[in-house]
């Protein structure tokens, strides 16, 4: 509290002491000191090379491709990945919205070539899947990337994890 005051005391004194000597003129705003260019960068002698992307897209877009248990509609989907077998998919929905905190659906589905869900799990586990990885023996690893917020504790105190 007293740095909070001493400061807006200093700042009143420079304010009176401006506008008493007549030099009530705006600052110059203050500059961020340079830094690194925002956005990817690569090594300087790549600056000058453009980027080459003349060929098709090999991938296609499928809507409303697979289907969840119970009628369950699709939520954020936040991961995706070939199963070990090179077939299957692992999709990780966020239990039909975009957070799993008080759902007690499994927000990882591992779905078969025509979209069914063969095995899921993660109820009551994971809060917000939002990446994910199968392994070469097949294990399969997620990122739960938060916690649950204070409201969502309020509401639903499980999900506390």
């Amino acid at each position: 509290m007293k740095t909070l005051q001493h400061g807006v005391s200093i700042l009143a004194l420079m304010v009176v002491a401006t506008v008493g000597s007549g030099l009530a003129q705006q600052p110059p705003p203050a500059q961020a000191p340079a830094g690194p260019p925002r956005g990817s960068s690569g090594p300087p002698e790549h600056a000058k090379v453009a980027p080459i992307n003349n060929l098709p897209n090999p991938y296609e877009t499928v809507r409303n491709w697979g289907t969840l248990p119970d009628g369950r509609k699709w939520g954020s989907v936040s991961a995706v990945h070939v199963d070990i077998d090179g077939k299957h998919i692992w999709a990780g929905d966020r239990c039909g919205a975009n957070v799993c905190a008080g759902s007690n659906v499994d927000p990882m589905v591992k779905l078969d070539p025509n979209g069914k869900v063969v095995q899921s799990f993660g109820a009551g586990q994971i809060l917000w899947p939002h990446g994910m990885d199968v392994d070469r023996q097949g294990n399969v690893w997620v990122v739960d990337a938060r916690s649950a917020t204070p409201a969502e504790l309020a509401k639903f105190p499980d999900a506390k994890g």
